[in-house]
């Protein structure tokens, strides 16, 4: 084979004409290589072959990455007679346009974040604080997932153009994700995203946001309270005691028609696990209310006691919207004393300091009646005096309450004299705004 490619060579680059005579009369008496118009032509062919098959290869790259369906040889190889491709002995230079014109083969990591951007769909954009875009998380979640909600599944991770960071839902096995994107130019707003009908999900996405499962827990072991369970206890439920929010909770069903009776009174390892996860639920919230109004690390002290009295006074509930004729709030100013060891404070609400405004409205003499007891109190040198009042049919209405610590008559003295000024402060502001008592 070498050796015949080195005759045609000399022959072809020979300047005797004697070579040229005889290598013409030999081919046309029919032997020796095919008739050629250039000596090049079968260098020049095999340039445009190679080139033919990378433009080949690309273009099938591209129908698989696309989902069409082809592949294989060209049509250019497979028929000599084609348009599409440069015909045999034609330049490089003309298979090299073709495949300048063609697109730019890219990358497996530029094909992955192409994919993830087409399956992201956004639900909100123009978010503009990280504390906005978690209220918005929780809220998708309420939607779409009550009772588990979403979390963090991946920190922020950062590149030249944008912030990127991801949720996962919480229920066991669900693999629904959501995307925050905050973009690094103009106001650098957050958007958050989700998958086309939270149902699709690509082969080359290592973090899917594929839909939901069916979000049923109740036959994990591991689980205390099933996440559809816990999607039935709202803010006042949580409040309840245990006993009471088993009452509250035992004649529902779920959606998908199953009685919550049958597990929270079952004699089984699922049963008896509810009813000690509802009592530590109760006990968690109780402890998380308690973190909202006290100082951290000041617990069982006076410091402590003072931060709670001063996020129970009027205007400060009043300043953060949460006063109504129904909260809880302080009367006037708490008597405080930590080297006398004396405490003394009354609590009561709107609604219920109306009570003995109402009772002179009957045109009987305002009349107060006090008790106090030592067994409503967790604190052994503390006690609770509750004040009412009497109807005309001998019904007795809260009126307030007090904690103090010496029950003598400076402490008597002291509630009477702020509940006294709180009737007649919400008695003045209902006659002022013309509101109902």
């Amino acid at each position: 084979m070498s050796g015949r490619r080195g005759s045609l060579f000399d022959h072809a680059c020979s300047d005797d004409d004697d070579h040229d005579e005889d290598y013409v009369s030999d081919r046309d008496e029919g032997e020796g290589l095919p008739v050629l118009d250039d000596p090049y032509a079968p260098f020049q062919e095999t340039a445009a072959l190679q080139m033919q098959r990378r433009l080949d290869r690309h273009r099938q790259h591209e129908r698989l990455e696309s989902g069409q369906p082809g592949g294989g040889v060209s049509p250019s190889l497979a028929s000599p007679d084609s348009n599409a491709s440069p015909r045999v002995g034609a330049s490089p230079q003309v298979a090299e346009e073709v495949f300048e014109h063609s697109p730019v083969r890219r990358s497996a990591a530029s094909n992955k974040r192409c994919l993830l951007q087409k399956m992201w769909v956004c639900i909100q954009s123009g978010i503009h604080s990280e504390k906005a875009l978690e209220e918005c998380v929780d809220l998708h979640g309420h939607s779409v997932a009550p009772g588990r909600l979403f979390t963090r599944a991946t920190p922020w991770k950062v590149n030249p153009r944008q912030r990127v960071m991801t949720f996962r839902c919480c229920y066991s096995g669900c693999p629904a994700m959501l995307r925050a994107t905050q973009i690094l130019s103009g106001h650098a707003t957050y958007s958050l995203s989700t998958s086309t009908n939270e149902t699709e999900t690509t082969r080359l996405a290592t973090l899917t946001a594929i839909g939901h499962n069916s979000h049923v827990e109740r036959h994990i072991p591991s689980i205390s309270i099933p996440g559809e369970i816990r999607a039935l206890l709202n803010h006042d439920r949580l409040k309840m005691a245990p006993s009471r929010l088993r009452s509250a909770i035992r004649g529902l069903t779920l959606s998908d028609g199953f009685k919550v009776k049958a597990l929270l009174d079952a004699k089984t390892a699922a049963g008896r696990r509810l009813r000690k996860g509802l009592v530590r639920l109760h006990k968690e919230n109780f402890a998380k209310a308690r973190s909202l109004y006290m100082t951290e690390g000041t617990g069982n002290s006076f410091g402590g006691l003072s931060s709670i009295l001063e996020k129970l006074a009027k205007p400060y509930l009043c300043q953060n919207n949460l006063f109504n004729e129904n909260t809880v709030y302080l009367l006037g100013e708490a008597l405080v004393v930590p080297e006398a060891h004396r405490v003394t404070f009354a609590l009561s609400t709107e609604n219920l300091l109306l009570n003995a405004y109402r009772q002179s409205c009957f045109g009987l003499p305002p009349m107060l009646a006090v008790d106090t007891t030592h067994r409503l109190m967790i604190a052994s040198n503390y006690c609770c005096m509750l004040v009412g009042t009497m109807d005309v049919v001998q019904h007795f209405h809260i009126v307030a309450y007090a904690i103090c610590s010496h029950e003598d008559a400076d402490a008597h003295e002291y509630v009477f004299r702020e509940v006294f000024k709180a009737v007649d402060s919400v008695a003045a502001d209902r006659a002022l705004s013309q509101t109902r008592v």
